[in-house]
């Protein structure tokens, strides 16, 4: 027997699954174990948690986590004719601790049984660390890293992204790259995606059940999984993060056109772009709208929308241009009045919006005094 076999190097990628609890419990034992380790494998692995969220958050790629997309195995159970597993397992998931599968060679098995513990416990020490940060820096972190793994995702077989399913409760049924997915566990995930092709009406529909391509399936998994990496777990543990726990504000030095009078309203859309959370579709017309008007070039306006975690470059500056009037009939758009930002709760008015009906009022205002 070769306890975890198919999955370990699907675990050393995607550590979040939820079999990787029963294969620490399987490795380990408890978690105080592992929590009070002075074994050198174990601190090797925490100090690379702590990097991984630190690179995360700084909007960097952690080396050795990078080196993991070469990481290129065929999903086992997929050819395996054993099904012995399976009787031994108590759900689907749990199958993978009873692999019968046959193999000649223990050497590339231990091989991926260490890089797979390393990952798992780098994991659960990341998860620590980003517990014991605020919101907004838990957020940030889960966007990120969510982004990063759909990367790799895209690349895996049909047969491992089914694994995924189970282990995110979701309901559905993949037959040639075509995902059917259950409509209540595609609104779970879709609702949060602001582009309208995600809409319940843009969607093919049949049998309860949303047809999605194997890319689109992807891209749903990628909100399952922030839900995921930005959940707290109940440990009070200072790794030594060198992060300073607080959401990031603009840099008005990295911004241009006088962005230090930019109204608060669009600071804060600006803000929440930067930290990597997904801004509604009235707020980033807004924004874009604010900024043309203003006298940024659509190129500038495109790379403030980099950050976004749904960003497409091809979309967003064909979107960019209309605005612009650079499409279509050639209209350029003007930036929402202060009452339609109130209406979609985009307003964040302080003291400063005193008697002001529109952010290009503040603006204009904004840059009268300063001269």
């Amino acid at each position: 027997m070769r306890p975890f076999l198919p999955i370990l190097p699907f675990l050393a990628k995607y550590p979040f699954l939820k079999i990787a609890g029963k294969f620490l419990e399987f490795e380990y034992g408890d978690l105080h174990s592992i929590l009070n380790s002075n074994d050198d494998f174990v601190i090797s692995a925490k100090e690379l948690g702590v990097k991984i969220v630190e690179a995360a958050l700084k909007g960097e790629r952690c080396p050795e986590i990078e080196a993991l997309k070469d990481l290129k195995e065929p999903f086992l159970c997929e050819e395996c004719d054993v099904k012995d597993c399976r009787k031994k397992a108590e759900n689907e998931l749990e199958r993978f601790r009873f692999c019968d599968y046959p193999i000649h060679s223990s050497e590339k098995y231990y091989r991926h049984l260490k890089l797979a513990k390393r990952m798992v416990l780098a994991y659960l020490f990341s998860k620590i660390a980003v517990s014991n940060l605020n919101e907004a820096m838990r957020q940030k972190f889960a966007v990120r890293e969510a982004r990063r793994y759909r990367e790799m995702l895209e690349s895996e077989s049909t047969s491992f992204l089914k694994v995924l399913t189970s282990d995110f409760g979701i309901n559905a049924k993949a037959v040639n790259d075509i995902f059917k997915v259950d409509v209540v566990d595609y609104l779970k995930g879709a609702v949060k995606i602001k582009a309208e092709e995600w809409k319940l009406i843009n969607r093919r529909l049949k049998d309860g059940f949303v047809f999605l391509s194997k890319r689109e399936f992807v891209r749903l998994l990628e909100e399952y999984l922030r839900d995921r990496l930005s959940e707290r777990i109940g440990i009070r543990m200072d790794l030594g993060v060198r992060i300073e726990a607080k959401f990031e504000e603009i840099d008005v030095r990295d911004i241009g056109i006088k962005a230090e009078c930019y109204p608060p309203c669009m600071k804060k859309i600006l803000s929440d772009l930067r930290n990597g959370l997904n801004v509604p579709h009235s707020a980033r017309f807004a924004i874009a709208t604010f900024l043309l008007n203003i006298g940024m070039s659509v190129d500038e306006v495109v790379e403030i929308f980099r950050t976004a975690p749904d960003f497409d470059e091809e979309k967003t500056r064909y979107q960019v241009e209309h605005i612009a009037g650079q499409r279509g009939k050639g209209q350029e758009y003007i930036c929402p009045s202060c009452e339609t930002m109130k209406s979609y709760g985009n307003c964040y008015a302080d003291e400063s919006c005193s008697k002001i009906n529109h952010p290009i009022r503040y603006y204009i205002r904004c840059m009268k005094r300063k001269r």
